[in-house]
């Protein structure tokens, strides 16, 4: 199954809230509003979750509504990237008229992003033939024997005189993303060094990568943990 990206320019938090009537030139006084992540990439990565899919929601936000909206998303266990701008994210807020059920929707401008922003988010959206390319230009141009790029939640990306290769991430928990690259680079050598092949120790430390994102804070992975998920890679298991 292909991976799914979706990228919100101008995400928001959407506030809704009822009130009894609306009249004019008046405090209308509200129930508990609620309060939704919104923007057009945002809501289908999250229907995507609904429906028993994943997918990967990178989004611009900024200042404290950004933090907010971050926040809304790690309570929905989205899996999720935030690409961090000057300004801040809007709100949109809709009320409903109780009486009647109309509902009015007031829609608000985002900040504007500045080149160096948005190119961020042109650079995150490279295929995965362009990621090929770019790591066996290396191996072509600049003398190495292999190449490995962290993909993050997805895995990583093994390049050689034979080709390229990916090794896809366990399905794990993640708690904190803290180390985890670093991780990665410590299970690939220790295999090594032990006398595993590349592609092992690639393996390897993409399980190590894993076990870490499952532990809180900036604590490191447990090797319990990453012989397990190990296996679990080698077998062909699902990871919890």
């Amino acid at each position: 199954m292909k991976s799914i990206v979706t990228l919100t320019v101008n995400p928001a938090i959407e506030v809704a809230a009822s009130v009894p009537k609306v009249f004019p030139d008046h405090k209308l006084r509200g129930g508990i509003a609620r309060r939704d992540a919104g923007g057009g990439g945002l809501n289908v990565s999250r229907a995507i979750r609904l429906l028993g899919g994943k997918s990967l929601a990178c989004y611009f936000a900024g200042g404290p509504s950004g933090d907010m909206l971050e926040a809304l998303l790690e309570a929905e266990t989205l899996r999720h990237r935030r690409l961090p701008i000057k300004g801040w994210t809007r709100e949109n807020f809709t009320a409903t008229e109780e009486a009647t059920g109309s509902q009015y929707p007031f829609v608000l401008r985002g900040p504007t992003l500045s080149e160096k922003e948005w190119q961020r988010g042109l650079d995150l959206l490279e295929t995965e033939a362009e990621q090929n390319a770019a790591a066996m230009e290396l191996i072509e141009t600049r003398g190495c024997e292999a190449v490995v790029v962290s993909l993050g939640e997805r895995g990583a990306l093994l390049a050689s005189r034979e080709g390229c290769e990916r090794f896809a991430s366990p399905d794990v928990e993640v708690q904190s993303r803290v180390g985890a690259g670093d991780s990665m680079v410590a299970g690939i050598s220790l295999a090594l060094s032990r006398g595993e092949s590349l592609r092992e120790a690639v393996r390897f430390g993409v399980a190590v990568g894993a076990a870490t994102v499952m532990k809180p804070g900036t604590e490191l992975c447990r090797r319990e943990d990453a012989e397990r998920l190990f296996r679990q890679m080698t077998t062909g298991t699902e990871a919890r």
